[in-house]
Parts: structure tokens; C-alpha cells; sequence
């Protein structure tokens, strides 16, 4: 038998959708004071009185000998740590189906929310897309092995995310050291109060890059669906779009209008050049142009029609599909054809979330972006040779800066152009 003080009382990932932090550190912490022999074990005595020590006194003895038959396996009236998680989960009387209260809507477009206070909702296709971007970023890391792959379909996500550790990765992923790893506290029994240090590290990495109102450590603690989500949708783009400039794929230049010079460009937020890049392949392929990554797109044909102009491999043969859904889950078969992720389920596109679909037409960007590659001579016109990192370093030290300053209404994304009028000044002259 092994010696309880040498034991790890390690909760399993699978037992966290089922305890929270809180929980699982009270669990630990009454399990070894009621091992009072020190041999890991516990017997019906001291089970008994820890029930009624953590508020369930009420436990009939049958009820009791009934727990004990099922979790004993070897039939020495005692159980390990593990059984006695088994056991406490029948106690707590907790089912993972009831986490957060969730009821899907009649209509399966959402999944709703009562909280403390008031009714939130939020979308299931930004759950699915969030969950397969976290798959395909850290399929082969070792630190989140216990946990990948998240279900999309299911609320793991949010168990997933309560420690705070996979938001940290996300946020390095963003900006390469953004946390000190070395900081995080690791491993998969961590306290609530480690478990608490993360999330302020990651809350703190966040202040200046996202907008975090009424969003703090008690969100991902609470595992709140709609505020995890939230930060989520934010960081997703971050990353999905981080490729999607100048410097580092100089062909968007090809996507340049009549008149329009670099700095013209540079100007331009993702979701924009994106919108651009599908109208060029559209214009190719002799189709009408979107003015959104939405709604336009909902019927995955625009998307189909680029995939055919990026490799003719792609067909354009579920174009004639009259079932949305089916035409969907054509279109992913085909972009499959060149490499792009799994970040998509077709359910999911159907929604027309531009969220959702900017990190996919995000993705088929990032594996092919099928622009004709610019000579030297252009590559030298267009100024990028002598491309200004230190200047990109001061702009986003500067607009991170604003952002954290908590101004109400303010939250700036381009710097150069969201404080031409003077407004932007004022308020943090005022708030300084």
C-alpha cells in the first residue's frame, strides 16, 4: 500500500468537468485529514463523517453500503483516492449534462444560460470553431495531452479552459512569450490557488489586446459559457489572422485598387483583405463578388468557387446542391483537398457567423493564398525592403497601452488612423 503522504492526490482531467477547482482542492485536502492511518485508504467510518462534514450528513446507510458496493472493487470495506472520487460524484450528485444549466434552444441554434444574474446565450457554432482551432494549435503538445482532443459538440471547452493554462498557450501563440512559461504553475493537480495565479497571469496578458469588460478570473473559475467565448472569439482571430499583413505575404499588394499605395493597405483590418482576396479569385472565376464574410458566404458556394480557382483538384460540382447543409459538408471534403484544417464543422457554416467564417476563409488563406508572386522591382516599389519592425514594436506597445487604460468606447485596433482626429488624445489626456 502506498503511503498516503507520498501519494499525489491527482484529479483526473475527466473527473474536472464534473469538480471545480474549489472542489476538487476540498476533496483533496478532507480525503488525506480522514486518513487518519496514513495508508491512502478510507474506510465506511470515515467516509460517513466526511459526508457530513462537507453539508451531505443526510446519506442513509443503505444509500451508503449501496456506494461502497460499487466503488470496492476488492471487497476490503476501504476505498483509494480514485474510488473515492467515483464515490464522490454519486454524493455531490453532479452530471456533466447539467453543467451550467445549459438547455438547448428548440431551434439548435444556441444553447442558453441562466446566471446569477440575468439570461445569457451564446452560439454553439462559435463553441464547435473555438474548440477545433485549440485541437489543430496543440494536437502534438505535451503539456495538454490530458485534454485534447475537445469534443466540439460537447461542453469540454469550458473545462478545457478553467485553469487557465490553455489560454496562456493561445496567448504565446498570439505574441511568442507574451507569458513567461516558466511562470505557470503545471501539472494536472494544481490548488485553487495556483489554478487562480494562472488565471491572472492570462487576464493580465490579456488587458491591451482584448477587450475584457465585466471578464475576470472568476469567468473561466465559473467555467461562464458566453464570457469564455468572448475572450475566445477575440484570441482565435488574433491568431487566425496574424499572417494576413503586408510584411508577411507581400503578394496582397496584388489585391491593391487603382490609386491605392502600401500604407493604403496596411490601413486595412483582416477581415477586409480577406473579403478582397475572395472577390480577386471570384472576379477569376467569373462569379458575383460578397461584401462580407457572413452572410455572403453562409451557402458555401463563393467558398467553393475559390477553392476551385486556388487548385482545379477542388471541384465546383456541389455549387448544383440544393441542400444547404449537404453543400457545406461537400465544400469541406474539397478544401480538404488542399490541406486546409479541420476548424469547421458544416453545421457550422450554414450560420453565416462572421466570427466563425473569418477564421475559416482565415485558413484556406494561411494553406494557399493562390496571389502571383511579385518581382523584385515590385517587391522594391512597394517599399518593403526597408519594412520598419522597431516602428511596428512602438505602434503596438503604444496601442496596447491605450487599450489597457480602461477608457469607456475606446479600443484601438490602428493606431495611426484612430487618433488622426484628436478625440482618442483627449481621453487619455483626461484619464491620465
Amino acid at each position: 500500500m502506498v503511503e498516503a503522504s507520498a501519494q499525489q492526490y491527482v484529479v483526473p482531467f475527466a473527473l474536472k468537468k464534473v469538480f471545480n477547482p474549489e472542489e476538487c482542492d476540498l476533496l483533496a485536502r478532507t480525503f488525506k485529514a480522514y486518513d487518519r492511518d496514513k495508508n491512502g485508504t478510507i474506510d465506511a467510518k470515515e467516509f460517513r463523517q466526511i459526508c457530513k462534514d462537507t453539508g451531505h450528513g443526510d446519506i442513509t446507510e443503505a444509500k451508503l453500503q449501496e456506494l461502497f458496493a460499487r466503488v470496492d472493487k476488492n471487497h476490503d470495506s476501504k476505498i483509494d483516492w480514485e474510488e473515492y472520487l467515483d464515490m464522490m460524484q454519486t454524493v455531490f450528485n453532479k452530471a456533466k449534462a447539467e453543467f451550467g444549466k445549459i438547455m438547448q434552444t428548440a431551434a439548435g441554434a444556441g444553447a442558453s444560460v441562466q446566471g446569477a444574474v440575468g439570461h445569457h446565450t451564446y452560439l454553439l457554432e462559435e463553441k464547435s470553431v473555438f474548440s477545433r482551432t485549440i485541437n489543430k494549435l496543440f494536437k502534438d503538445d505535451e503539456d495538454l495531452k490530458d485534454r485534447l482532443p475537445i469534443d466540439p459538440e460537447s461542453d469540454d471547452l469550458f473545462h478545457v479552459m478553467s485553469d487557465g493554462i490553455v489560454l496562456i498557450k493561445l496567448l504565446n501563440k498570439v505574441e511568442e512569450g507574451r507569458v513567461d512559461w516558466r511562470t505557470v504553475n503545471k501539472g494536472s493537480s494544481l490548488n485553487i490557488y495556483k489554478v487562480r495565479e494562472n488565471l491572472q497571469l492570462a487576464i493580465t496578458a490579456c488587458q491591451g489586446m482584448i477587450k475584457l469588460i465585466g471578464i475576470g478570473a472568476d469567468s473561466f473559475l465559473e467555467k461562464t459559457p458566453h464570457l469564455v467565448l468572448g475572450v475566445l472569439s477575440q484570441v482565435c482571430r488574433l491568431i487566425s489572422t496574424k499572417s494576413i499583413q503586408l510584411k508577411e505575404v507581400p503578394e496582397i499588394m496584388r489585391l491593391a485598387k487603382e490609386g491605392e499605395e502600401l500604407a493604403d493597405l496596411n490601413k486595412l483590418p483582416p477581415e477586409n483583405i480577406l473579403i478582397r482576396w475572395m472577390n480577386f479569385h471570384l472576379k477569376n472565376a467569373g462569379q458575383n463578388e460578397i461584401s462580407n464574410l457572413g452572410k455572403d458566404i453562409a451557402d458555401s458556394k463563393a467558398c467553393l468557387h475559390v477553392l476551385n480557382q486556388l487548385d482545379s483538384q477542388c471541384s465546383t460540382a456541389a455549387v448544383a446542391e440544393a441542400d444547404d447543409l449537404k453543400r457545406a459538408e461537400l465544400m469541406l471534403i474539397e478544401s480538404t483537398k488542399i490541406g486546409v484544417p479541420d476548424v469547421i464543422g458544416f453545421r457550422d457554416i450554414v450560420k453565416g457567423n462572421p466570427k466563425v467564417n473569418t477564421i475559416f476563409v482565415a485558413e484556406i488563406f494561411n494553406t494557399r493564398h493562390g496571389l502571383q508572386e511579385l518581382t523584385k522591382e515590385e517587391y522594391e516599389a512597394a517599399g518593403m525592403l526597408d519594412d520598419d519592425i522597431e516602428g511596428s514594436k512602438e505602434e503596438r506597445a503604444f496601442r496596447f497601452w491605450i487599450n489597457s487604460l480602461g477608457i469607456e468606447g475606446v479600443f484601438i485596433d490602428n493606431l495611426y488612423e484612430e487618433v488622426r482626429d484628436g478625440i482618442v488624445l483627449l481621453k487619455v489626456i483626461d484619464k491620465i
